[in-house]
């Protein structure tokens, strides 16, 4: 850590005294380093034998070092435009090198396409408690109090109140700021997903978080998992996260949802799906394709798993 201070903090002083676009936009600066980089790129490869149809020529070790070196300072000088000091990049590259564990591991689980025991529960509503979370943050960042969600239409339900406008600004920084990894867990959640590993069952998480718009959420839910102990095998990260998990896992003995209208379509294809109370669902009733519970407990004794 000491080292990357010491690096740090010279590459930003040479940057003060000797950049001449220093003053620019944090775009124009991005834009300025990634073609120096580039260029620099482009030089590393000419001390090399590159190119097959070239006669060899002589490699000077040093010269590469040098140029390794010029393209670490321009991408250092990247960092300083976007990350705030040393102890942020450790913590993105720690989190960075976790996402690219995970989705390595997860890229192995075709091999419990055909297990015999699949669940899949959704994230946000059954394990996280969402809405609920961002009222809180609504409420905390407006000094005000709303009323429990009553449905899963927060921009309808709760842009009636504060604005639209003014909504989508709350909901894009409770993404950039990562407060999905703050989210309280629901009850029984934890003890839910340890039961279901003690009978050998494989866990498929569901989501549909916009990871591909704000990359942080990834990591931020990974690490909201971590934290809080709760077990799982795979996560589907889809939109329509419901239908690519009857794709991938034809097999599933059950889902459990919060959302009404999801826990019907699927209960509809003939699987079972499990629908737990919450405020946004409540007046529905058990039918042929949804089974309507209050607690995780229920879903065990259903499926005979509780002891």
């Amino acid at each position: 850590m000491k080292g990357l201070d010491v690096l740090w903090f010279a590459q930003n002083a040479q940057n003060e005294k000797i950049n001449t676009f220093k003053n620019k936009g944090k775009e124009e600066r991005t834009k300025q380093f990634v073609l120096e980089i580039q260029e620099e790129l482009s030089e590393l490869l000419s001390e090399m034998n590159y190119k097959h149809h070239r006669a060899k020529k002589e490699i000077i070790e040093s010269n590469i070092k040098y140029e390794i070196v010029d393209i670490f300072k321009y991408w250092l000088s990247l960092a300083l435009v976007w990350i705030d000091d040393p102890e942020e990049l450790i913590e993105l590259f720690e989190r960075k090198t976790q996402l690219v564990y995970q989705r390595y591991n997860q890229e192995k689980i075709a091999n419990l396409i055909e297990a015999p025991k699949i669940a899949c529960v959704d994230i946000d509503g059954v394990l996280a408690d969402y809405p609920l979370g961002f009222k809180t943050f609504i409420e905390a960042e407006m000094n005000t109090t709303l009323p429990d969600p009553e449905s899963l239409d927060l921009y309808y339900e709760y842009g009636q109140i504060i604005g639209h406008e003014k909504l989508r600004e709350l909901k894009h920084q409770f993404r950039e700021r990562g407060y999905k990894q703050l989210l309280n867990v629901c009850d029984g959640a934890c003890d839910f997903l340890r039961r279901l590993r003690a009978k050998d069952y494989i866990i498929i998480l569901l989501t549909a978080r916009p990871y591909h718009k704000y990359k942080r959420i990834w990591t931020d839910t990974i690490k909201w998992l971590e934290d809080n102990h709760l077990c799982y095998d795979h996560i589907i990260w889809a939109e329509d996260k419901n239908y690519e998990a009857l794709r991938q896992f034809p097999n599933m003995k059950f889902m459990v949802e919060d959302n009404h209208e999801f826990a019907n379509k699927i209960g509809k294809f003939g699987y079972k799906s499990y629908l737990i109370t919450r405020p946004w669902n409540k007046q529905w009733a058990n039918n042929a394709e949804i089974y309507l519970v209050d607690t995780f407990n229920e879903i065990l004794r259903l499926e005979g798993l509780y002891v």
